[in-house]
């Protein structure tokens, strides 16, 4: 089950989910989801920071009056790394979608998450 830390403040720790299932005789790992939702015009937190490792990037489009493109953008990361963690989070699909979520297995760094339409950066992840 996917939670998610919606109507939480930025600061707030982010909240685990348990796998559905795990091999006999193993336990199930815990993974940490981020959650971002995004309006038309801006998005709620504008900023996560945490430690490396994989966590789940939960993207709410709560967009009324436009359609919103989202593209992910570092000024510290390589091109190739980056495309890999559009397709993993599934960005390309979001504007036609109510949320999208996917596994943010990234290196450390600064991470942007832009409206394409307008340039403008709506969330930074920092890894660090």
């Amino acid at each position: 089950m996917l939670t998610s830390n919606e109507g939480q403040n930025a600061g707030a720790a982010p909240k685990l989910i348990r796998p559905a299932t795990a091999p006999p005789g193993e336990r199930a790992s815990l993974i940490e989801t981020e959650t971002v939702m995004v309006s038309d015009v801006a998005a709620f937190p504008t900023q996560i920071t945490r430690g490396p490792g994989k966590f789940f990037l939960q993207i709410i489009n709560g967009a009324k009056h436009s359609s919103v493109n989202l593209v992910l953008e570092s000024p510290t990361v390589a091109v190739a790394q980056l495309a890999s963690l559009d397709k993993a989070t599934n960005l390309r699909g979001f504007s036609h979608a109510k949320h999208t979520v996917g596994v943010f297995d990234a290196s450390t760094g600064e991470y942007h998450l832009k409206s394409q339409g307008t340039g403008k950066i709506l969330c930074v992840i920092t890894l660090k």
